[in-house]
């Protein structure tokens, strides 16, 4: 009939009337009837794997099988149907046995209108025992599926009911470090490092007090073995119809990305302040601070010229550390030499230029000394070495060092911001070193200038005082020839003779100042010949002991082996004397004295340093003494003509002056260097000569007025010293000619018929001068010998004609012995 439910029976029954009145009753109670009849075990067992039913009604007793027997086979299958058992003499013992048993139902086959009934009721039941196991079923499946996905992501989870943990991961485990049955009964400030854990009580108390959760906390954790992470705690709560039943925890270990950000905050702060350094050892101190705060130790090792050996240049580790091991090496860490090609990871740093992770200090062992290779840990343990980065060092392409940095917790992950520290080293330093270089090379420059205005000022004064010397020797020349004229027209009882003599001494002081002024302007005649500086020195040390008296010690250092200068030996006896004239006057309470030679070769460097001073060979003369020095203003001016401290009374203001002129004179350099107290060092440097030495020189000195009957030619500009040369010529026999100036010598030349014996000419005189005049008059007149003189004295005008060997010289001032003598000289050397 129209709407009547399905029904699938299987019916173990061994009669078939009873199953008819079975099939009846079902159909009457409204069930579309499929069934199967049964009546053994193997039976049974067919149909309940061939077909699916709903239900399973059984004969309690039949003569080969029972009701019981065909539970036993259902339960054998693990099919979950109905099982109703329909009797005839069922007692009721017998069918709370069977109920017992597994049976669902039992009914009477005499009250068989209670079966539909029973049926739609079991049916029921087992469709909700199916649901169940169902729910349970997809519910164990998906605690399944949440434990695995729980247990394969990268969080830690942490779930809290009630109070207590109900779930925990093995990732969460991990990342506090403890292991699960003691995870589940500890609080996070447990979890937490030392000085985490008031901050983490302060949170919870929080919480209780306003019932608010923190999203989100971070802080450092230390496991069971000691191990520290920093953790991310993100918290949420855990609902039940409406009410708070636990939270959820989720935990992350967040150490890289924390590690990266104070990495990167360090790499920061530390350009910031190597930005502000201006030495390298700025620089090294200032990385160094952040590399305190991550608790890291470094050093910093350079290459040599050679690039053979390392060297420390800064450590920044423990201070009683490095002591220790200082006292255990017995030597300096800053003076150790490390050979690069005894450490490997050192030479792979330099010479592939790339950084290294060492997880074990004693491969560092070979750059400890042969002696102390045994010790490695022990160094490292003083030291707190344990795991290192090495970087190299890199400037413009070229490693110059490295940059090992050491700490307990490094990791090769930490390799790449040792390497971006090490840039930042090398780019800082770099720039400091270019601010150094700068630096000097804008003090050098300073110093040069300095020099250089000194030298131009100096130059100028000497031009000034050798101007002044030549007018002031023009004047002298008239006193001495006038003087020495008048007293032969006297006699000495004569009350004229005394002041005429005093005239002639007064000429004779102003001439000695005349002198020293020309070499002061490099401008007095020299006669260079080659000596040697030791035994100038030694040959004049008895008296320079009587100059500086018994309270000043004289300490002489004189090298043996001193090479050989080209200068003229009574100028440098002058220059020595006058230095050391003015040591005794600084030291009046005694002192040292000391005077010393060498030899020395300056390098470009070193001559950079001053303006005039090329790079060669010199010979270096240095007077030293203990006296009471002097400041930087009378350092400006110790060289200038007249400059003195001493007042009137003790000195001229030329001795310096004089030393400096004879040094220029013989292209040498003089350099001083002195402060109040701690007295005063000059520095001599002459170049070095590979002339020949030539035996030594008869010196000429005037024995009296010399007589002749030679015609000369003299040429004056100024009348008064022309007349009195004439005057004085004549008297001696000679027949003499005269001009005022080139010009008209030429033309008094070309006038005069007779031999011309000798040219006796100024040098500086308006228009021709004097070697010009004499290359002219020389063009004709080969035979004729010249004689030249001058107020300023420089030979190099006397020289101009070079190769002429009848060109003498007579400087001014001269008297009227030194005239004739010097005439008669060079008359009698054309013979």
């Amino acid at each position: 009939m129209m709407g009547d439910s399905p029904l699938r029976v299987l019916v173990v029954e061994d009669s078939e009337d009873d199953v008819l009145l079975i099939v009846r009753e079902l159909r009457r109670s409204g069930y579309d009837l499929t069934y199967r009849q049964v009546q053994t075990a193997e039976e049974m067992r067919s149909a309940l794997s061939q077909e699916p039913w709903d239900v399973v009604i059984a004969d309690y007793a039949m003569p080969r099988f029972s009701g019981m027997a065909a539970l036993e086979v259902l339960r054998q299958s693990e099919l979950d149907l109905p099982f109703i058992i329909v009797s005839g003499t069922i007692g009721e013992d017998v069918a709370v046995a069977a109920m017992k048993a597994g049976a669902h139902d039992y009914v009477l086959k005499d009250n068989l209108a209670r079966l539909g009934p029973a049926v739609r009721r079991e049916l029921q039941e087992a469709a909700e025992r199916r649901a169940r196991r169902q729910a349970e079923k997809s519910l164990q499946e998906s605690e399944a599926r949440f434990r695995r996905m729980a247990d394969s992501i990268q969080d830690g989870l942490t779930i809290i009911e009630r109070g207590q943990v109900v779930y925990v991961n093995d990732r969460a485990c991990e990342i506090v470090g403890y292991p699960r049955h003691e995870y589940i009964k500890m609080s996070f400030p447990q979890f937490a490092a030392p000085e985490e854990r008031e901050r983490l009580h302060q949170v919870i108390a929080d919480v209780k007090r306003t019932g608010r959760m923190p999203g989100e906390i971070e802080f450092w954790a230390e496991g069971k073995d000691g191990a520290r992470r920093y953790i991310q705690a993100r918290i949420s709560l855990s609902w039940e119809k409406g009410q708070v039943i636990g939270h959820y925890v989720v935990t992350t270990d967040i150490t890289k990305r924390k590690r990266a950000e104070q990495l990167l905050h360090a790499l920061n702060e530390a350009a910031l302040a190597m930005e502000q350094a201006l030495t390298s050892q700025d620089v090294f101190a200032a990385v160094g601070d952040e590399f305190k705060k991550l608790g890291w130790s470094y050093a910093i090792l350079l290459l040599d010229k050679d690039r053979a050996n390392l060297s420390p240049q800064y450590l920044s580790y423990d201070p009683k550390g490095i002591e220790a091991v200082e006292r255990l090496l017995n030597t300096d860490l800053y003076r150790l030499q490390i050979p690069l090609d005894l450490v490997e990871p050192f030479r792979q740093a330099i010479q592939e230029g790339r950084s290294l992770f060492i997880a074990d200090s004693t491969e560092l062992r070979p750059a400890w000394p042969s002696s102390t290779r045994p010790l490695p840990v022990r160094i490292a343990r003083w030291l707190k070495v344990s795991k290192s980065v090495i970087a190299p060092l890199i400037v413009e392409d070229e490693p110059v060092g490295l940059l090992t940095v050491q700490a307990e917790d490094l990791t090769a992950e930490d390799t790449p911001a040792v390497t971006a520290f090490a840039h930042q080293i090398s780019a800082a330093w770099r720039k400091a070193n270019l601010v150094q270089e700068l630096e000097t090379s804008l003090e050098e420059l300073k110093r040069t200038q300095a020099q250089f205005l000194q030298a131009q000022k100096m130059e100028a004064v000497g031009r000034l005082a050798g101007g002044v010397a030549h007018d002031f020797n023009n004047t002298l020349t008239i006193i001495h020839l006038s003087t020495q004229l008048l007293k032969r027209k006297l006699r000495p009882e004569d009350p004229l003779w005394e002041f005429v003599h005093q005239i002639e001494d007064a000429s004779l002081r102003a001439a000695n100042l005349t002198r020293q002024l020309l070499s002061f302007s490099r401008q007095e005649p020299i006669e260079p010949q080659v000596v040697n500086l030791s035994q100038v020195v030694g040959n004049l040390s008895r008296m320079l002991q009587r100059i500086i008296g018994e309270d000043i010690e004289l300490i002489t250092v004189l090298d043996e082996d001193l090479w050989s200068v080209y200068v003229d030996p009574s100028q440098i006896d002058q220059a020595i004397i006058n230095l050391v004239v003015n040591a005794r006057d600084a030291m009046p309470r005694g002192g040292e004295l000391t005077i010393e030679t060498s030899n020395i070769v300056l390098g470009p460097a070193e001559a950079a340093r001053h303006v005039e001073i090329q790079p060669g060979e010199y010979v270096r003369l240095v007077v030293r003494d203990t006296g009471v020095g002097m400041d930087e203003q009378v350092l400006e001016h110790i060289f200038e003509p007249f400059f003195t401290t001493k007042g009137r009374e003790r000195g001229t203001g030329l001795g310096l002056s004089t030393v400096f002129g004879i040094i220029k004179r013989h292209q040498g350099h003089i350099l001083v260097e002195s402060a109040v107290g701690r007295g005063t060092t000059f520095e001599i440097y002459v170049p070095r000569t590979y002339r020949a030495a030539s035996p030594d020189a008869e010196q000429e000195t005037p024995s009296g007025p010399r007589h002749g009957s030679e015609t000369i030619l003299v040429v004056e500009d100024d009348a008064v010293v022309r007349n009195l040369a004439v005057q004085i010529l004549r008297s001696h026999g000679y027949r003499v000619l005269t001009a005022e100036d080139g010009e008209s010598a030429v033309q008094r030349s070309q006038e005069y018929d007779g031999p011309i014996h000798l040219l006796l000419t100024d040098i500086v005189m308006p228009g021709i001068q004097g070697w010009e005049l004499a290359e002219t008059l020389l063009a004709r007149r080969p035979q004729m010998r010249v004689l030249f003189t001058s107020g300023y004295g420089d030979r190099v005008l006397a020289y101009r004609a070079a190769g002429q060997e009848s060109i003498a010289f007579l400087p001014k001032p001269f008297t009227m012995e030194t005239l004739t003598h010097k005439v008669r000289s060079v008359l009698d050397a054309a013979h």
